[in-house]
């Protein structure tokens, strides 16, 4: 049996639909002195406990799998891994816990003051995040035009505007080319 055991991690197409695993094959030292041939994963299907059979990979170079079927977005999800060969299946990996993805919810209305010669446009705060952190937000400015423009200006994805819900964005650049603005129109985002 292999003596050691793959490190499971988070695939990066883990999304709201999916999780994806990914690990390292085991070198030639600790097979157990048979070649790896597959590895085996259990999960705990939300219960806590990583022991329920979820795929056995019967390839050594395979080195990802993606869960498609029975994930619930927002919800946390436990997985172990161990290498297969002829003998058996090894040791068993350390539990990793995957947090599924699920979209914010539609955030509520947008309020724009003047904050000095700057138009601060601030959001409160969505009642859910489903258990994913917010990484991010998208602002967008209406413009002269009526289309929708996003804000180079208010950096979504800044760590203070995130926790601050809210950016500033001067005046001057509301009235210049980019929105074309005319003073006294409220600014929509």
């Amino acid at each position: 049996m292999p003596q050691e055991a793959p490190v499971l991690a988070r695939g990066s197409a883990t999304n709201e639909n999916q999780v994806q695993l990914t690990w390292n094959a085991i070198n030639s030292a600790n097979n157990g002195g048979t070649v790896v041939t597959g590895y085996s994963i259990l999960w705990d299907n939300g219960s806590g406990t990583a022991n329920i059979p979820l795929t056995t990979i019967s390839s050594a170079a395979t080195l990802t799998y993606t869960q498609t079927t029975g994930l619930v977005p927002g919800s946390v999800y436990n997985y172990i891994i161990s290498a297969v060969n002829v003998i058996g299946t090894g040791v068993q990996s350390s539990s990793l816990a995957v947090t599924v993805a699920y979209k914010a919810e539609q955030l509520g209305p947008v309020t724009t003051t003047l904050n000095g010669l700057n138009a601060r446009i601030a959001w409160p705060a969505t009642a859910s995040y489903h258990s994913s952190a917010v990484s991010a937000y998208k602002i967008l400015i209406k413009k002269a035009d009526g289309t929708y423009l996003e804000s180079s200006e208010c950096d979504g994805a800044n760590p203070t505007t995130i926790t601050n819900m809210y950016c500033d964005v001067q005046m001057s650049t509301l009235t210049g080319a980019t929105y074309s603005l005319t003073a006294g129109t409220p600014v929509i985002a």
